[in-house]
């Protein structure tokens, strides 16, 4: 809830700088294996590449928030992939998960404040209906993007994306 009035009031500071990607994919993926192994769901790390600007603590916790979210939904022994894309110009952290999908009445709920769902958590979890509200107004306030994806095979894929960057260098970084 902290989050949130500091998102109201517009009182989050960021630190914007060249982030790697695969460290926040790394750093998330270390956090949620513990929560994986008790559903004997598989985290998989796909193609990780390339540089970002954005806040690395914000990304964190952004991403952190679809992983988490992708577990809790996810039926047991399924697999949660998370890879990254550069599309014009941006870096997009995705997280694709095996579940059931969100039904497309529900779809319009996603990324609102205390959205909530028709679909329930797999394990018993509990959720606010405030993570994707938070994880759209930390990337909106990083210059960048957070959407969701429904493929044909089933599933959710969730992004978060932000300004592309080169890496850092002797004389830029």
């Amino acid at each position: 809830f902290l989050d949130m009035v500091e998102l109201q009031t517009g009182q989050v500071n960021f630190k914007l700088k060249p982030i790697e990607m695969k460290d926040v994919i790394f750093n998330v993926l270390t956090q949620y294996e513990i929560a994986a192994e008790k559903k004997n769901i598989k985290l998989v790390m796909g193609d990780i590449e390339g540089w970002v600007t954005a806040d690395a603590a914000r990304m964190v916790q952004v991403v952190s928030n679809l992983v988490s979210n992708a577990l809790k939904y996810s039926p047991f022994e399924t697999e949660v992939k998370v890879y990254t894309e550069m599309k014009n110009g941006m870096g997009r952290i995705c997280v694709q998960d095996q579940g059931p999908g969100i039904p497309e009445a529900d779809r319009e709920q996603l990324f609102t404040e205390f959205g909530k769902l028709s679909t329930l958590p797999t394990g018993g979890e509990s959720s606010t209906g405030l993570g994707l509200w938070i994880v759209k107004h930390l990337m909106t306030a990083q210059r960048g993007q957070a959407g969701v994806d429904f493929p044909e095979s089933g599933g959710s894929l969730f992004w978060v994306a932000a300004p592309e960057c080169p890496p850092p260098t002797a004389e830029n970084g």
